[in-house]
């Protein structure tokens, strides 16, 4: 493992490391207006880049391991009045001015799907992606999960702009902790997808693992699952030893329920999950259900009779998803 502390340089408004250059911008809101700050003038003293501007305090930490620049950093801020918006990078240099380039992501939602083609033909809210031209390495950025924040990466001209999404009001001497960025100048598509070693769960080779293999009904039905299409699937995997050897678990995923928030069994289930669950156990298989009990849809029926319990923003009630351009299909 290598370790250069030295490896990066600043040039007074960007990171520059092995032909990237990374600038940083902060935005929040004091009360009615929105500001917005570049990195300008800070300095970068034994790999902290360290900037206050207004009430806030921000130290960036760089280190290089194995082939990846890796960003932690604190955001420290005081007043009743402050909202921090998101952490924004201009990521520019190597091949990413190609007018070729190509992305491939894996989205930072669970609704996501993975996306491979040309820059710029989709936007989404990845956690770890790859820009590059067709057949060669590319520059690679992604967060360590599981992540606080929100995070995107999207084409901005010559260069990317990774957004970290804060959109909260630090509590007096709370320090906001950044997930861990990691960056790569020139990886190969599939390697970069899993991220710096760092990022890696795994404990034993895969080989040595219990097996775990499973249907999801998200996988093809999305919302539109219900009792018959779970039966018809289970009943074909019966007479299938060569699938079903490879199946342990049969998930029924979003979409089973009533409405989100209302955590009943829809009537596309007429017998209840109780009776579908025996059915599974009955065919050799475990069963499995999608919960989500801090979601609710604010039309919901706890969302009417308990609008104080969600989260609200300049008045309306607060969702996460609409914020970084995302909702379920």
């Amino acid at each position: 493992m290598n370790n250069h502390a030295t490896a990066f340089t600043w040039d007074a408004e960007a990171v520059v490391w092995r032909g990237l250059r990374l600038a940083p911008a902060f935005t929040w809101r004091e009360g009615e207006r929105l500001l917005h700050t570049s990195f300008a003038g800070a300095e970068l003293l034994g790999g902290r880049l360290s900037l206050a501007t207004g009430p806030w305090r921000i130290h960036l930490d760089f280190q290089e391991r194995d082939g990846w620049l890796l960003i932690d950093g604190v955001l420290e801020g005081a007043g009743e009045s402050l909202f921090a918006e998101e952490l924004t990078w201009n990521v520019s240099g190597g091949e990413l001015a190609a007018t070729d380039l190509r992305c491939w992501g894996l989205p930072y939602t669970t609704w996501g799907r993975q996306v491979v083609g040309p820059a710029g033909a989709e936007t989404a809210p990845w956690w770890r992606s790859v820009w590059h031209r067709p057949g060669a390495d590319g520059t690679a950025l992604g967060w360590h999960m599981p992540a606080d924040w929100l995070h995107r990466v999207e084409r901005n001209g010559a260069g990317l702009v990774c957004h970290s999404v804060f959109a909260c009001t630090p509590a007096p001497g709370e320090a906001l902790r950044l997930d861990r960025l990691a960056v790569h100048p020139s990886i190969a598509p599939r390697e970069a997808l899993a991220g710096p070693e760092s990022f890696r769960v795994a404990r034993r080779r895969p080989e040595e693992a219990a097996f775990h293999g499973g249907w999801n009904t998200w996988d093809y039905y999305r919302l539109a699952v219900d009792e018959a299409a779970v039966l018809e699937h289970l009943a074909f995997l019966r007479t299938r030893p060569d699938l079903s050897r490879q199946v342990r678990y049969i998930i029924i995923d979003d979409g089973w329920q009533s409405g989100t928030g209302d955590w009943e069994v829809s009537d596309r289930f007429p017998r209840g999950m109780a009776a579908l669950a025996a059915d599974i156990v009955a065919a050799g298989f475990v069963p499995g259900i999608w919960t989500a009990p801090f979601f609710a849809d604010h039309h919901s029926k706890v969302g009417r009779e308990h609008p104080e319990w969600f989260v609200h923003k300049n008045g309306k009630p607060f969702s996460p998803f609409a914020e970084t351009g995302c909702t379920p299909p």
